[in-house]
């Protein structure tokens, strides 16, 4: 027999085996069998890991090549007098490790040991691997974690420890007031310094602390407001409230910073005309006193304090308020050093009259910054409003979750997930078998429905319940 005809075989077997039980095989709705199925002969139940006879045919036995590629190297041997026949012997590879006790029965291929058993950890020879299947086996640690969480509280049901998390809320809570009252005072210093030192770029700082005051204060209003839920006013939830409040406050913010901008090219045009005829008159009187020297130091301190406490804290939302500290850190100390050396340029403390121009150009910089930061946001926040698509890490959560949810539930058809606001939309569709009762098929869906809903990042989720597989179409 040639190779073609092997490998057809092999694959025939790989396609149809149990491993692909939740995924595969399904009765096509319209038909009483799967198309695919016709392909292979009828055969008798039998056990998963049963001994494979050289007389069977590689599509009638039950275990195939694919339940231990990973773990053993397959020898295949045809018999020339009955090329029907084929004996496959497995060797295991070395450091093989096997997941069961001898007497025990192998757990299956989605089983929660099954899954843990492929975590990397921290081993001897992970400093020889290079950065790239490092940060693989990191994410692939993760996603075994997050399941493993999953698995114990949303199906074995394990009690959560609230104390860790009712810590964490109180810290985020504390942070979030904190920035906004500092914001708030910073830009009531930041507007004194402005006036005393008519420096453009301590004007482009301030225009960035006014945006960062009104945003924290609407976050505050609008999570307050998504809180105090009306299921009847609003039957879907307010959460794309803060998205369309981030929107709004990306075009106020870009806007200003465009008029920064257009004021500073037209003092640097000004500033160059006036050199062009070697004279010093209408240059700006910049006067870095004691006064915007300490307001920009006491800023650049703070921001970067709380930069730090933030980074602290494993949440989305204060990895994302860290960013902007540290983002408002390094336009301060830009605005601080542009004006400072423009204020020596103006006092003749620097002799080149033409370093006062790093004034306008700090200024045209910060902002060109502050632009492409909000820019950033406002794609984002833009493309979620959208109903952009979930990541995939998120779509195995909800599939493992709905895996595992009840024996009864015979395969997996459609996981969906996308943006919801702040939070996400799940459709999932499930098959069950065609004679259960409308009761028990209706519990299944609720409590699965239920189960999806717990999770934080779910706003709502929609639990389909059906019979049979649609056909793909391509």
């Amino acid at each position: 027999m040639n190779a073609a005809s092997l490998g057809h075989q092999y694959l025939t077997a790989k396609s149809f085996s149990k491993t692909e039980g939740y995924f595969g095989g399904a009765r096509y709705r319209g038909s009483k069998r799967n198309p695919a199925e016709s392909l292979l002969p009828k055969t008798n139940d039998q056990p998963r890991h049963a001994s494979l006879p050289a007389s069977e045919t590689v599509s009638d036995r039950p275990t195939t090549v694919s339940d231990q590629v990973e773990s053993s190297e397959a020898t295949f041997e045809r018999s020339i007098s009955d090329p029907t026949a084929l004996n496959v012997t497995y060797k295991p590879q070395k450091g093989y490790q096997p997941l069961y006790e001898e007497g025990e029965t192998e757990p299956e291929p989605y089983a929660l040991v099954s899954i843990l058993s492929k975590r990397r950890g921290s081993r001897p020879g992970n400093d020889r691997l290079s950065s790239r299947v490092r940060k693989f086996y990191k994410d692939q640690d993760e996603l075994i974690d997050s399941l493993e969480q999953i698995h114990k509280h949303h199906i074995d049901h394990e009690p959560i420890d609230d104390t860790k998390l009712a810590r964490q809320k109180r810290h985020i809570d504390w942070l979030v007031k904190a920035t906004v009252v500092c914001n708030c005072t910073l830009l009531i210093a930041k507007i004194v310094a402005a006036i005393f030192s008519k420096s453009l770029s301590i004007i482009s700082s301030v225009v960035d602390s006014a945006v960062d005051s009104a945003s924290a204060c609407l976050l505050l209003w609008a999570v307050h407001t998504i809180k105090k839920r009306d299921k009847y006013t609003y039957p879907g939830g307010r959460t794309r409230l803060e998205p369309i409040i981030i929107v709004i406050l990306s075009v106020v913010m870009i806007s200003a910073s465009v008029q920064v901008i257009y004021e500073s090219v037209e003092t640097l045009m000004s500033d160059v005309k006036a050199f062009k005829n070697n004279g010093t008159t209408g240059l700006p009187n910049i006067d870095m006193g004691p006064v915007p020297i300490t307001v920009m130091c006491v800023t650049i301190v703070v921001k970067a304090t709380l930069s730090f406490l933030c980074f602290q804290i494993a949440n989305p939302t204060m990895r994302a308020l860290a960013n902007d500290h540290l983002n408002d850190v390094f336009s301060n100390a830009i605005a601080l050093a542009c004006g400072i050396v423009a204020a020596k340029a103006v006092s003749g403390t620097i002799k080149a009259k033409q370093v006062v121009v790093v004034d306008p150009s700090g200024a045209i910089f910060i902002s060109l910054y502050i632009i492409f930061c909000w820019l950033k946001q406002l794609r984002s926040q833009v493309r979620n409003l959208s109903g952009y698509a979930a990541e995939p890490e998120f779509l195995q959560k909800i599939t493992w979750l709905t895996l595992h949810h009840s024996e009864l539930i015979e395969k997996i058809d459609t996981v969906r997930a996308f943006h919801f606001g702040t939070q996400f939309l799940v459709d999932v569709e499930i098959i069950l078998p065609e004679t259960m009762s409308l009761k028990q098929a209706h519990d299944i869906g609720a409590s699965l429905q239920e189960s999806l809903e717990n999770l934080p990042e779910v706003e709502i989720a929609y639990v389909h319940l059906d019979y049979a597989v649609d056909p793909l179409k391509y």
